[in-house]
């Protein structure tokens, strides 16, 4: 059996739908007659393995074992099946015989590191992934790239610019590279790198692409296929105001919508994987700065590593002008190409689609919003399926230890309470923003209120004086005063850039009207 480490970030994306490839076969062997030498039976359980039919791999694998039980490949392969069926114990016992077998397998320590990693436990995966390099007989992207990941999720950023830098000179062709690249650009708010290096990993690793015939301000349901990224195009004039959104339309469905838009020169200007509603794609508020024939690349940047993955995407576009008005533009001449998918314009109320864009750092202190006197759920580990072993209150303040992690088409976030108790925590669930950064006293502010004033007054309370009304993205500063809780508001005091200082609220019927301004500006 080949001994492929497995990338770090295809893990992470690729547990999420491993389910769906465990599929148990009438034709898997009970007992161990059908062959009498090892090897024959780990080509069947290769092929297996390759079919994705995980069971049959274990039972072929096994007598493979039985026959041969010092001949590391067999137990690798059989781990990696275990993986796959999510049999932790299993596959755990299988690459530590690997290395009992093999000390400096390298792909071993890779694959625990894998292992390790998709159950949350991030110190012990580090160490595997460290070592992985170690042993390696020549540096090793795959484990370079896994670690880098690491080190972003943990917010170690320059660790990771280093493992990502190493990794490009060691292959330049390597996807994941630029994934994780791309991922690292977007949480330091470089939006063009973040564009870039998505656009690039598109290129790498899509197999075909397709052209559908959009136009701006609908909604379109399309089929988002692994391996095809859709290129779309979108005429734009200079000062043009875009909002694109791409959501998946049952969450259950695995695909993971990712979003590139390219200039009329062809540079990379936008990007987006996650930073909507779940793990939703969106490029919020982008103006355009030419007149001519954008080109937007609509992926999955979830699933490439295996046909047949895909879902059904909410594609939608909103194109104004400079002063706020919408673009109406006539319908699209149709393509001639005859291997262009239909795509179905569609109907949607009010509030179905989601411009809205939400980001969390590592370190960083967040908040629990929840509505009706629910509870956010503390996990054991990042996915539905680990034990809950707490529960958080609106409002309460948790630290953001290490994230976000794709799981069960959520994101997820290790975090610490204030007791002290860690585990792992959702930070959206349909459209609320359970996990929101947190306003802390000496930091500044910026007002998001949707074209609407937000009163200053001159103390905490509807009843006093409105000192002045400051506008949608007005940055402030909280004074070093505890907000206080009255006539059913959070009030603030604040003060403006001129100087002048008021109370106000910091949300009205659920919205948000101050937000950290490191929310907007990205991580420090």
């Amino acid at each position: 059996m080949s001994t492929q480490p497995r990338g770090r970030w295809g893990t992470a994306l690729l547990i999420l739908i491993s389910q769906l490839f465990i599929v148990l076969s009438v034709s898997a062997q009970e007992d161990c007659s059908a062959f009498d030498d090892a090897f024959d039976y780990a080509s069947r359980a290769d092929t297996a393995y390759n079919q994705r039919l995980y069971n049959d791999a274990v039972l072929d694998y096994t007598c493979a074992i039985q026959l041969d039980p010092s001949n590391p490949d067999y137990y690798n392969g059989r781990g990696s099946s275990y993986y796959w069926l999510q049999n932790d114990r299993e596959a755990r016992a299988d690459f530590e015989q690997v290395l009992a077998l093999e000390p400096e397998a390298s792909y071993a320590y890779n694959n625990l590191a894998n292992l390790y990693s998709s159950i949350g436990d991030y110190e012990v995966a580090l160490e595997y992934y460290t070592n992985a390099i170690t042993f390696s007989e020549s540096l090793d992207e795959v484990s370079l790239v896994n670690r880098a990941s690491l080190y972003v999720e943990t917010g170690r950023y320059a660790e990771a610019i280093d493992d990502l830098t190493q990794a490009r000179t060691v292959s330049p062709t390597y996807p994941n590279t630029y994934l994780i690249s791309a991922w690292l650009a977007s949480l330091q708010n470089d939006v063009t790198g973040a564009a870039a290096n998505y656009g690039e990993w598109l290129t790498l690793t899509g197999e075909d692409s397709r052209s559908p015939q959009y136009i701006a301000n609908r909604n379109y349901v399309t089929r988002l296929l692994t391996g095809m990224y859709e290129d779309i195009a979108l005429p734009l004039t200079a000062g043009d105001v875009v909002n694109i959104s791409a959501s998946l339309i049952d969450n259950d469905q695995r695909a993971d919508p990712l979003l590139v838009l390219f200039d009329p020169s062809g540079q990379a200007v936008a990007a987006d994987d996650d930073s909507g509603v779940n793990i939703d794609a969106v490029i919020s508020d982008y103006v355009a700065e030419q007149t001519g024939e954008y080109r937007l690349w609509l992926g999955n940047s979830g699933a490439y590593y295996y046909e047949g993955v895909d879902g059904e995407i909410r594609l939608s576009i909103e194109r104004r002008t400079a002063d706020g008005e919408f673009v109406e533009a006539e319908a699209p001449v149709e393509a001639p190409d005859s291997d262009t998918p239909e795509v179905v314009e569609v109907e949607v109320e009010e509030g179905d689609v989601s411009f809205a864009t939400f980001r969390l750092f590592a370190g960083a202190v967040a908040e629990v919003y929840t509505t009706e006197g629910d509870r956010l759920n503390l996990r054991s580990g990042p996915g539905l399926r680990f034990d809950i072993i707490g529960r958080m209150a609106n409002g309460e303040r948790v630290t953001l230890i290490e994230g976000p992690r794709k799981q069960d088409g959520l994101g997820w976030w290790r975090i610490r309470t204030a007791d002290g108790a860690e585990g792992w925590a959702v930070e959206r669930v349909d459209e609320e923003q359970t996990l929101q950064m947190a306003l802390i006293v000496g930091e500044d502010a910026v007002v998001i209120s949707e074209g609407d004033s937000l009163n200053v007054r001159s103390g905490a309370g509807r009843g006093n004086d409105i000192v002045v009304q400051i506008g949608d993205g007005q940055p402030v500063t909280l004074l070093e005063v505890a907000p206080e809780l009255v006539d059913g508001f959070q009030w603030w005091r604040i003060r403006l850039p001129d100087g002048t200082e008021g109370w106000t609220v910091d949300r009205i019927e659920g919205d948000r009207t101050l937000v950290p301004a490191k929310e907007l500006e990205g991580q420090e």
